[in-house]
């Protein structure tokens, strides 16, 4: 049964205060009025989420280890924050892509791409 959603957030009532992000780490195991308390705060803004290593690898249909090699590249110190700057421009161009696909659709983001390489 599916209860009300109260003005007080799941997150706050855990939290104190609802500034904390909510882990991934066991979301599937609280209950299900609870999640869909935190599912309707995620999406209004008011719930940040800071999902696991394993959701982040499903979300973006990338491998544990790559990801796990790309944080660790960033984390490794190097003189410039932990990631070279061809690294970053590339991450940078990717969630560009990631953007011009979800507004355009693929087919308009590759028309758009050829007229601009033309």
């Amino acid at each position: 049964m599916l209860m009300p959603t109260s003005p007080q957030s799941v997150n706050a009532t855990a939290t104190g205060n609802g500034s904390k992000p909510v882990s991934g780490r066991g979301l599937l195991r609280r209950s299900y009025a609870d999640r869909v308390c935190l599912a309707a705060d995620y999406k209004t803004g008011a719930l940040k989420l800071d999902p696991s290593l394993k959701s982040t690898c499903e979300t973006f249909r990338v491998s544990p280890a790559d990801l796990r090699a790309e944080l660790e590249a960033r984390a490794a110190p190097n003189g410039n924050g932990g990631a070279d700057m061809d690294d970053t421009r590339a991450c940078d161009l990717v969630g560009m892509a990631v953007e011009l696909v979800e507004d355009l659709g693929l087919d308009g983001a590759i028309d758009l791409l050829e007229q601009v390489d033309s």
